[in-house]
């Protein structure tokens, strides 16, 4: 079947389980030696129907893509709604079927044994998986804001995939005083020397590695940049994250 994903991280993941990807939107960047090649069609929010080639389903994401895009679609499309490693299952599960891929149906079921299994507790936030840089020692965080977001600062609620990831990693206990909306808006204090909530600045969506050396490197909070990919990513580059960092 020829599939056309317009989500970056099940691009990535259909991609590696041999799924035949005709086309994809421009954040489909993974893996990029093997989707170099595959017709970009737009975005995550609009895409060029005009340039749709030659294919059988068009799959969506329902936070991630609009209902004016699956509204307007001209062919075929399988949408997912994937807000929790357990919904991520589902529509690895629910993916396997519809596209006859038994590889996709094997990931589901190792993404079930981390669900299941005992979580780790960790201490402290000082090796956090998938750290880029930090601005002074983490051992006295004691909690943590996941930044997405600038102009105006953004973080990710409890109700998230992010939020899943941290809790499956082991860190519910620094995720406590995450807010119930998905990604509210955040009044940040720069100048609150003394306060032991770590803000961690994701690489991605917003480019916070770029501003790390001006803004951030000498601030007076604790704050940290991360790989926002292996959080956010739903997928295979999720369940390999979970694998490294889960290890019995």
């Amino acid at each position: 079947m020829r599939v056309v994903s317009l989500v970056p991280s099940l691009t990535e993941t259909l991609v590696e389980a041999g799924v035949d990807v005709v086309g994809r939107t421009r954040f489909c960047i993974h893996p990029s030696e093997k989707v170099k090649d595959i017709p970009i069609m737009g975005g995550t929010k609009s895409a060029d129907w005009s340039k749709l080639p030659e294919a059988d389903l068009v799959i969506f994401d329902k936070e991630e893509n609009t209902k004016d895009m699956a509204d307007s679609c001209p062919i075929d499309y399988f949408a997912v709604h994937v807000t929790s490693l357990g919904s991520l299952e589902n529509a690895l599960d629910d993916l396997s079927v519809k596209l006859s891929n038994s590889t996709l149906s094997g990931w589901a079921k190792e993404l079930r044994i981390y669900i299941d299994q005992d979580k780790p507790k960790r201490s402290s936030l000082e090796d956090l998986p998938g750290l880029i840089k930090k601005n002074k020692s983490l051992k006295d965080a004691d909690s943590l804001r996941y930044l997405i977001w600038k102009k105006p600062f953004m973080e990710v609620g409890k109700n998230t995939f992010i939020a899943d990831m941290f809790r499956c990693l082991g860190y519910e206990e620094f995720i406590r005083s995450f807010n119930e909306m998905n990604y509210p808006k955040l009044d940040v204090d720069l100048e609150k020397e003394d306060s032991t909530e770590l803000l961690v600045l994701s690489s991605e969506p917003y480019p916070f590695g770029k501003e790390w050396d001006t803004d951030w490197e000498g601030s007076k909070r604790m704050a940290c940049l991360i790989d926002g990919e292996l959080y956010s990513w739903f997928g295979i580059r999720s369940i390999k994250f979970l694998r490294e960092n889960l290890k019995s």
